[in-house]
């Protein structure tokens, strides 16, 4: 039985959805969407609303491509247009792209070149990794044994306004690693008895 985006948004108990590609953005209105800005299937803008102060963040949605040098790209154009430094800002979703050792397992080595313009983006950006609670690698090659690869591709990361404006958010992916870049992931945001 097929859903559509707009059934499974429902199903969930949320009342506003927009996607682009194989990201989806679920939102109530609790919270206000003012802009929605989608220049690639690979990421998104979505400039929210917060009630009751109206508080305005900025959360950036990304499914980065699995070829390095479009996803370099992705880096050094998100890193070219960043906001002022009083927004609160969320980047999160698969990053494809691992930070240090400690995030992947087995494969090739890791080299610290690989990720140099994501790193470098956090930098300047600020941003910091919320990790999360449940299993560190977020994606798996389906093999076994010593042929088994495992990966931390997934993540959200913040802007020191956002720490700041909402010092108690956590990230937890919902799912358990997967072998497949479409399968689902969920990052929720702030409770509501967070948000001051």
């Amino acid at each position: 039985m097929g859903f559509s985006a707009l059934q499974v948004s429902k199903l969930l108990g949320f009342d506003g959805l927009r996607f682009i590609g194989g990201i989806w953005l679920m939102y109530n209105y609790g919270v206000e969407l003012i802009l929605y800005n989608s220049k690639t299937i690979n990421y998104f803008h979505a400039l929210f609303k917060f009630k009751p102060n109206n508080t305005k963040v900025l959360i950036t949605g990304i499914h980065a491509p699995s070829n390095p040098a479009n996803r370099h790209k992705l880096w050094n154009d998100l890193k070219n247009s960043l906001l002022p430094d009083d927004t609160p800002w969320m980047l999160l979703g698969d990053l494809n792209e691992v930070t240090s050792p400690s995030e992947k397992m087995g494969g090739r080595n890791f080299r610290m070149s690989q990720c140099r313009d994501l790193n470098m983006l956090a930098n300047v950006a600020c941003l910091v990794d919320l990790g999360f609670n449940d299993n560190p690698f977020t994606w798996h090659n389906a093999r076994e044994g010593a042929a088994i690869i495992r990966e931390r591709l997934d993540r959200a990361m913040t802007n020191p306004s956002w720490h700041n404006t909402f010092p108690n958010t956590q990230a937890s992916s919902t799912m358990v690693a997967s072998t497949s870049k479409s399968s689902p992931r969920a990052w929720s945001p702030p409770k509501e008895d967070t948000i001051n």
